[in-house]
């Protein structure tokens, strides 16, 4: 995948950038050199080029376009490109519809409706200088990234947010509230990151510039469950009343049908295909249904295999390699492995992270790298068909009469419910240990922007009369699946060792089938992801259909968060964390103390989450010289 930075003003402001022989060597990343691009005085980006290409074509799928004052600069892929065009196109075909033209004369003719329908991974920035408005967007779930900020007068935007940090002008300090968000939430609302004034794109988006930096959100794209009556908001509106008399049998075949449709046009029908597989059901199944659509053509898998105590999936994973007569190549993954893989994870997702997953995708990135394929994933099964413990307890739960009415006001601001609580039983409470967790200091700059009191999704899709299961499903696609798996993990290791990797449970086509289904195609009795369950008997072994989920989290808190403590001791003594004046050394020593003593389910997530954070943050602002204040 490519790279491009860019700096845009309207305006005789003066170059933000540094220039001359300190440019170059600035520019001069791991990844490759950014050569500079000069179309007017407005504008400059830096892109990573192939020597044997031509300027409008850069590495790795970056494309520029500049026509009539317009700029096009764009880099991924798309699925459904025929929309975008009249004639047929090779394999790469966003390049041919952004080089032709066909993109910017869609925006001409259509303002930016054009990106409303299409299904693909990508990100883009259009550059009107006649209008004087910039465009910034990416996919609908995000998986490609975009970063902007304003230094100077200008406004300066980037694949990754390293390209902005690089920007003398730009203030490398804390975002409090998105520190606050990673500890509740495990993960970073988009467009907040954790870089205060260096703001993302959020999936299914674009950002509106104009040239005084006004900045204005569209949402092109939303997931949109039905209400609880079974009929979605337009349908209402359209006095389209639907009667559902299809059979479980039938969901299943519509599923396999959506299911083929969404590999078939990512897969290499050559038969150089790979798959991450975990040996769960979700990385499973998409091997299965690769398997068969190409029975004779070279398969691919790659596997981790988890040397903490009593998490081994070889079993598993050797039992679907034997089914797929793939080509298998393993790592182990330990204590000693995730302790060494921990600062590159860092750099590479470049912000904190709590989940110990993270390192292992890391691992697995560079254990696929070694094969030239494309990969395919499992990712986003959990979220969209209810794969998580959560929907489970969901329905176990009573109306909590005895919530606070500041937990109530919280809760209906946050998720759209006032009965509705994510990841924390009680938001006061968790207030009151952040306030022990954080020095005077740090916590009154967490009071200044609150992240529980304000909203943090589009309130049209969260604001209504939804299921529980679809409210919990929508939150998970937000801030699990998209602002963590898709922005942290999937995009950015996955192009930091330049592999295109797919994702079929995310494709267009599935997300819309998925939000028809009843809720007990998703959760029947006990049995969650019920429909890939049923889908997957016919290709898959059944002690994998039927085995329980397993979490990093469920086995391992205890040995890694010792021996983290033990190779990262510096970031935990009395006088890096005095003089960083941001955690109470009190309390991160009262946990470190008690590491071993039984406690609660809830009291070890939210351990673990302050441990994790606080520890990747120090690596994260140790990389990047973040500063606190």
């Amino acid at each position: 995948m490519g790279y491009y930075y860019g700096e845009i003003a309207y305006a005789d402001t003066p170059p933000g950038f540094v220039t001359g022989e300190e440019e170059e060597k600035s520019l001069d990343t791991t990844e490759g050199r950014l050569e500079k691009f000069t179309f007017n005085e407005d504008i400059t980006v830096y892109a990573a080029l192939k020597k044997d290409k031509p300027k409008k074509q850069v590495c790795d799928g970056i494309y520029l376009h500049f026509a009539k004052d317009t700029l096009l600069i764009c880099t991924g892929y798309l699925y459904n490109y025929q929309i975008l065009v009249n004639t047929p196109l090779s394999s790469n075909s966003l390049e041919e519809a952004a080089i032709g033209g066909e993109i910017l004369k869609h925006y001409r003719e259509q303002g930016m409706d054009w990106v409303k329908d299409l299904n693909g991974q990508f990100s883009f920035v259009i550059c009107d200088f006649t209008k004087r408005e910039c465009y910034l967007g990416v996919d609908r779930t995000g998986i490609f990234n975009l970063y902007y900020a304003f230094a100077e007068g200008r406004m300066v935007f980037a694949t990754d947010m390293k390209y902005i940090l690089k920007h003398p002008a730009i203030e490398k300090k804390l975002n409090f509230k998105a520190l606050q968000q990673m500890i509740l939430f495990c993960s970073i609302a988009s467009p907040e990151t954790i870089v205060k004034g260096i703001k993302s794109v959020s999936g299914g988006t674009y950002v509106k510039i104009l040239d005084n930096n006004t900045v204005e959100e569209v949402v092109y794209w939303d997931l949109i469950y039905p209400d609880k009556d079974g009929f979605t908001e337009k349908e209402i509106t359209e006095s389209k009343v639907i009667e559902s008399k299809i059979t479980e049998r039938e969901y299943v075949e519509q599923f396999e049908e959506v299911f083929t449709k969404a590999l078939l046009n990512k897969a290499d029908d050559g038969g150089f295909n790979g798959v991450l597989l975990s040996g769960g059901l979700d990385s499973s199944i998409v091997a299965a249904h690769l398997r068969k659509l190409y029975p004779e053509s070279d398969l691919y898998t790659f596997s981790l295999d988890y040397k903490f105590s009593g998490l081994s999936e070889s079993l598993y994973q050797n039992m679907m390699v034997e089914a797929l007569k793939s080509s298998h190549s393993v790592k182990d993954f330990g204590l000693e492995e995730f302790s060494q893989m921990l600062p590159g994870a860092v750099k590479g997702a470049e912000g904190p992270f709590c989940e110990l997953g993270t390192c292992a995708y890391f691992l697995l990135y560079q254990l696929a790298a070694q094969q030239e394929c494309d990969v395919f994933s499992g990712l986003g099964a959990d979220e969209l068909y209810a794969g998580y413990i959560t929907y489970k307890a969901d329905r176990f739960k009573k109306n909590n009469l005895l919530l606070s009415d500041a937990d109530k006001k919280i809760n209906s601001l946050l998720w759209g419910d006032e009965k509705f609580s994510y990841e924390s039983p009680s938001y006061e409470e968790e207030m009151v240990w952040l306030e022990q967790l954080f020095t005077e200091d740090a916590y009154a700059e967490i009071g200044k922007k609150n992240c529980l009191f304000e909203p943090m999704f589009n309130r049209h899709a969260i604001g209504r009369e939804l299921e529980t299961i679809n409210r919990r499903s929508y939150i998970d696609f937000k801030l699990r699946l998209m602002n963590h798996k898709n922005f942290q993990i999937a995009s950015k290791m996955s192009r930091s060792y330049g592999i295109r990797t797919h994702y079929p449970f995310l494709d267009n086509r599935m997300i819309d089938f998925v939000c028809r289904l009843p809720r007990n195609m998703r959760l029947k009795g006990n049995t969650d992801k019920y429909i890939v369950r049923e889908a997957a008997k016919t290709y898959i072994p059944p002690d994998i259909i039927n085995r329980k989920k397993i979490s990093l989290g469920d086995f391992t808190y205890s040995e890694v968060i010792g021996r983290l403590l033990k190779d990262y001791e510096k970031y935990f003594k009395y006088e890096f964390i005095k003089k960083n004046n941001l955690v109470s050394y009190d309390f991160i020593n009262g946990i470190i103390s008690k590491l071993n003593e039984p406690k609660s389910a809830l009291d070890r997530f939210r351990e673990k989450n302050i441990i994790l954070t606080y520890l990747t943050l120090s690596i994260f602002m140790d990389i990047y010289k973040i500063q606190i204040y």
